[in-house]
């Protein structure tokens, strides 16, 4: 039976959780610089975040062929490809569905859940495309993360995960601004083509949300469609 690298996807989900996590807990020697910067960002902040308000933008309809989901914790909801399967931290106590992933993937079941552990909601391409790669969407809650991540701090959690960061840009969304950082990755397919978006929730906290695919273009694709259906 032919396999696709599912396991591998979820590094890309992993790495950004933790490359965000890891915004809130730098190296004490830079905490008095880092606090600085945090005051001053959040003194300008207050006036962004007013400016984001007047600037944020409806959230549009999933468009033909996808469908929304959304994760249960953080309550993001956006759109993929609507023959995508969808898997949330309850389907970790579905033995038959674990099975069957695990199987599909060519993985053992309890490193399949030890892979969906970590995130909150999953989306993946149920056929491998023609670098035997699944497609994904992912979302990880991150904590301790209090403003939009700056390009530097993402690329270099990024690089400390093994990827190479790309572009950086931002975006206004129905929620405000998020980051974006696209980066590439070697996995067993070859080299993934990602993108992390760092997303305000609507609880006030933030979430990773990841995207890989084996083809720049299409990754830009997905990022754009989840973004603009973000809400």
């Amino acid at each position: 039976m032919k396999t696709f690298h599912r396991a591998t996807a979820l590094v890309a989900t992993a790495l950004l959780a933790t490359s965000l996590a890891a915004c809130s807990h730098s190296n004490p020697s830079n905490d008095k610089e880092s606090a600085s910067a945090q005051a001053t960002d959040s003194a300008s902040t207050g006036k962004a975040t007013q400016g984001d308000q007047q600037t944020t933008v409806a959230a549009q309809p999933a468009p033909d062929g996808y469908q929304t989901v959304t994760a249960p914790t953080t309550n993001l909801s956006f759109a993929v490809p609507g023959d995508w399967e969808v898997l949330t931290g309850d389907d970790l106590k579905d033995d038959q569905k674990i099975e069957e992933i695990a199987n599909r993937s060519g993985n053992d079941p309890d490193q399949i859940r030890q892979l969906l552990s970590g995130l909150e909601l999953q989306a993946m391409a149920t056929q491998p495309d023609d670098n035997n790669f699944a497609e994904n969407a992912n979302v990880a809650p991150v904590q301790g993360v209090t403003a939009l991540p700056t390009e530097d701090v993402m690329a270099q959690q990024i690089k400390l995960q093994g990827g190479t960061p790309g572009e950086y840009s931002t975006s206004q969304t129905s929620l405000g601004e998020v980051a974006i950082l696209t980066y590439t990755l070697s996995t067993q397919a070859g080299e993934g083509q990602g993108a992390v978006i760092a997303a305000p929730t609507k609880n006030g906290g933030w979430a990773a949300i990841t995207v890989m695919t084996m083809d720049a273009s299409r990754t830009q694709e997905l990022t754009e469609t989840i973004t603009s259906t973000l809400s």
